[in-house]
């Protein structure tokens, strides 16, 4: 009954935000708007051509909002105590920048970006500890390259984002962290771009607000140089190398050790058929832990990866990834070894954009300790199809779903203390109707 009530207070708010997308017709052309929520490129472009407002030459201002809602099955990422309720989610963003969204030829000189989604989510539920974990959840973003398509180039990138996301036990503290990304890179590629350096440097905040996790703050320092030459016109061998210092920032325990990561990575990548563009790779990488900690052996040290996209027509995007690796682990364990593989296609046809996408995950983590034993494997599955109608250049609606899975295998000395700081095993469904403007 509950969920029933929360599903009529949710049609009431979508009616009210379907009349907010629609007044913002009028308030576009003034700037007066937000963008529908960002992509993993922090765009969403219309199919049917760019749009935005236009500030001076070559500035453009993108803004719209977006209201999304619908049903998580799975609140608090638990299967043996499952709460289900509605969601509602407001997310209006901008995007300033002088680069047209659907252009293919890259903007040669100055190219700047200025971008943020504003994600606002409400359970819409009985159980006041579920409405409790409404949550802002922001990211801001941006970008200033010099010299862009030249054979000399920098460029200063920085984006933050805050995540608040419920905890896996009822009672326990909402989870808050805080992540800021910065790249500094110098590009130099002679000779027509027949070789191409990159020298890069990036620095990771990863900062837990939460008091049971704060432990796990840290920051990562990495200085990469990645060198390639072209022996066919648009296919490239290349060798990259990388070292950096991870601290942590709160550890008065002692329970997490800083380390001194480094990988040395060569391959092949650029257009195999006009059609179809790889990357393959394969090197090694290892990390010294401090305190004589046991570092990563073995097929740990193993760095591969392989990358395929394909592109049957100009509106089909089909992409197959795989990686294998290590990670540093700030909460469970000191690192684990990742076995990956990704899928995930695109189609566009006319006013319609549809996407489908998939990730599965092995996750073999290990502790600080001369046995280098696995207390703890997690098999993670992601998935979902999402298809959004754009009724106008400016104005679309759409439905997504997505399915999150994780199933863990523990030994009993670490069962207890990873059931406090991760969810063993959830299945959780989140299926979401949304509508917007995107000018």
């Amino acid at each position: 009954m509950g969920l029933i009530n929360a599903m009529n207070r949710l049609t009431t708010i979508i009616v009210i935000a379907l009349v907010v997308a629609c007044v913002s017709r009028s308030a576009y052309a003034q700037g007066a708007g937000a963008a529908p929520e960002l992509g993993a490129d922090g765009r969403l472009a219309s199919p049917q051509g760019d749009i935005g407002v236009r500030l001076s030459e070559s500035g453009l201002l993108h803004v719209g909002i977006t209201a999304e809602g619908g049903y998580d099955s799975n609140v608090f990422y638990n299967d043996d105590v499952r709460v289900e309720s509605a969601v509602l989610r407001i997310v209006p963003s901008f995007e300033l920048t002088n680069q047209p969204r659907n252009s293919d030829v890259a903007l040669m000189g100055v190219v700047y970006r200025l971008g943020a989604s504003l994600v606002y989510r409400e359970y819409l539920s009985d159980d006041e500890e579920v409405r409790a974990q409404r949550a802002f959840n922001p990211t801001v973003g941006g970008s200033l390259v010099f010299g862009n398509g030249q054979t000399v180039s920098t460029g200063l990138h920085d984006q933050f984002t805050r995540a608040e996301d419920p905890p896996y036990l009822r009672g326990m503290s909402t989870i808050i962290r805080d992540q800021n990304l910065g790249v500094a890179d110098f590009r130099l590629a002679p000779g027509g771009g027949r070789i191409a350096l990159l020298l890069r440097y990036s620095n990771t905040l990863e900062h837990f607000e939460t008091p049971a996790y704060e432990t796990s703050s840290n920051m990562a320092h990495e200085i990469m140089l990645d060198g390639s030459w072209k022996w066919l016109p648009k296919t490239a061998i290349y060798l990259q190398a990388a070292g950096g210092f991870i601290h942590y920032l709160n550890d008065t325990a002692g329970t997490k050790q800083d380390s001194y990561p480094v990988r040395v990575l060569g391959g092949i990548r650029g257009l195999v058929t006009p059609k179809l563009t790889t990357s393959i790779g394969a090197g090694y990488s290892t990390a010294f832990y401090d305190n004589s900690a046991s570092n990563p052996r073995g097929l740990s040290n193993l760095l591969a990866g392989i990358d395929f996209l394909y592109l049957p027509t100009a509106l089909t995007k089909i992409g197959l990834g795989y990686s294998h690796g290590f990670h540093d682990s700030p909460v469970v364990g000191s690192f684990y070894d990742l076995d990956a593989v990704s899928l995930a296609v695109s189609q566009s046809l006319g006013p319609t954009v549809f996407t489908l996408f998939g990730r599965y995950e092995n996750r073999r983590y290990h502790i600080y300790d001369t046995s280098d034993t696995v207390p703890r494997t997690d098999n993670m599955g992601l998935g979902g199809a999402q298809f959004d109608y754009f009724i106008q250049k400016w104005f679309y609606a759409g439905i997504a779903y997505s399915l999150s899975i994780n199933r863990s295998t523990n030994n009993q000395a670490q069962a207890a203390a990873a059931a406090a700081t991760g969810g063993l095993d959830y299945t959780k469904h989140q299926v979401f109707a949304r509508v917007g403007v995107t000018y």
